[in-house]
């Protein structure tokens, strides 16, 4: 099964930085439609949150990865079961204080969106290291530069032919 953990995961990571901007400015502006909007959404991001983390659990079992991006891999694997604790809560007290998003529930909402979008985004940086700085996920990329770094040490077929055109040539004079 190909690795779709990088395809899935931007959706829910953009979608609460959407989430936190339309709350602010629902609750700073005292529009409901907004804050409304802002519920939905958190319900979508729930739903891609919950199927990025499974493709993520399934990548770390499946993906090539370096002993030192155990770590990482790790950390981001919690970090990612937090964002979504947190997107459960966010839509619980979205859901259960829809009436009074305007108030508390509002302004309660609009904080646990902002600590989940920063430890979201610390998770793709860790991400970004994993796969950048690591090379967790591109073994093909890492065979193919060995290939190349050992193909410069073997002659090439061209070498090889001046070699023997040059040869015949000597022997022919």
């Amino acid at each position: 099964m190909p690795n779709i953990h990088p395809l899935l995961i931007h959706f829910p990571i953009a979608l609460i930085i959407v989430v936190v901007a339309i709350d602010l400015v629902g609750l700073i502006a005292k529009r409901e439609n907004l804050l409304r909007m802002g519920s939905i959404l958190t319900v979508v991001a729930l739903a891609g949150g919950a199927v990025s983390v499974l493709s993520g659990v399934i990548a770390e079992e499946s993906v090539w990865h370096t002993e030192a991006a155990e770590e990482l891999i790790e950390r981001h694997e919690l970090l990612g079961f937090i964002y979504l604790g947190l997107l459960a809560l966010l839509t619980i007290i979205r859901l259960a204080g829809q009436k009074r998003l305007l108030g508390p529930a509002g302004w309660a909402s609009l904080f646990v969106g902002i600590v989940a979008a920063a430890i979201v985004s610390y998770s793709a940086y860790l991400g970004g290291e994993m796969v950048y700085s690591h090379g967790t996920g591109v073994a093909p990329a890492q065979t193919l530069s060995e290939k190349l770094i050992n193909d410069e040490k073997q002659p090439s077929y061209d070498e090889e032919d001046q070699e023997k055109e040059a040869e015949g040539s000597e022997e022919s004079e």
